[in-house]
């Protein structure tokens, strides 16, 4: 490791990307804090976000030793490199796997949820949802513009429960346009490839 390259400390959160040492082939990724950061320096070894938990079971945090890790070209993300094998990469593309099912169920049944609830005004927040698109629009406008003041705060509990308003009127949004998230992700993941 050239701890030349790497900063002395890290602020807030930073990106790791997890690949093959030999291969090159990125195998997952995950967040570093600042103590995480450390780790990695001073063991040599690869560790993350104690409750990150991303693409890579919990277990595997410090149990790899660093090939190497550097900055990427953007100084905002870090590349890790380790030594794998079959039994490794099984391992992380199993707990993907496992994650993106869970995450997809979820997603599945919200969505549903807007689909046949979206004229129930017992089942939507202050009836939102039976008011129209325009209303709709409206109170997802008001719950993001109430994200970004939470986002100044130091009150985790307070911004997690904005985010889930967002997200709620999102996906009600998203039902009501009669639009699909797989479209949606497909946009995104051309705008990431695009920006990357």
């Amino acid at each position: 490791m050239d701890k030349n390259k790497i900063p002395n400390t890290i602020q807030g959160l930073w990106p790791v990307i997890i690949q093959d040492y030999s291969s090159g082939k990125v195998i997952g990724y995950e967040h570093l804090d600042n103590d995480a950061f450390q780790k990695c320096i001073k063991k040599n070894k690869l560790y993350f976000l104690k409750n990150s938990k991303i693409t890579t079971p919990p277990i595997l945090s410090g149990k790899f030793k660093l090939k190497s890790f550097v900055p990427a070209k953007d100084k905002q993300v870090f590349v890790a490199s380790i030594k794998t094998d079959e039994s490794v990469v099984k391992l992380f593309n199993d707990y993907k796997l496992q994650k993106t099912q869970t995450k997809k169920h979820f997603i599945d049944t919200a969505m549903q949820h807007f689909i046949i609830s979206k004229n129930e005004v017992s089942k939507s927040p202050s009836g939102t949802m039976q008011r129209g698109l325009n209303k709709l629009a409206q109170k997802f406008g008001e719950e993001a513009f109430e994200l970004v003041i939470e986002a100044k705060e130091n009150n985790s509990p307070a911004f997690r429960a904005e985010a889930a308003d967002v997200l709620y009127y999102f996906l009600a949004l998203v039902a009501e346009k009669k639009e699909t998230l797989e479209d949606i992700f497909e946009d995104l993941k051309r705008k990431i490839e695009a920006k990357s």
